[in-house]
């Protein structure tokens, strides 16, 4: 069972923000970062489980995407 995930406006400007500053670096770490994000978002759909809690925030997940200092994080619904 695939599960919804919704992106909510502060993730999503962070996430702009995130793309133009690798674009502006390299197209082709943009596209690895693109590619990156979008499997564990995949990931987070089909295996919301194999994320990580979050220590002070239980009801949050996250998981790092590969090769960048950044994570997805997911509230559970």
């Amino acid at each position: 069972m695939a599960y919804k995930v919704v992106i909510g406006k502060c993730a999503l400007r962070d996430l702009e923000n995130i793309l133009d500053w690798y674009k502006g670096e390299s197209l082709q770490a943009l596209e690895k970062f693109v590619a990156g994000f979008y499997k564990r978002l995949d990931g987070l759909r089909e295996r919301p489980e194999t994320s990580t809690l979050v220590r002070q925030r239980p009801k949050f997940r996250k998981i790092k995407i590969r090769c960048f200092p950044y994570y997805i994080v997911v509230q559970n619904r």
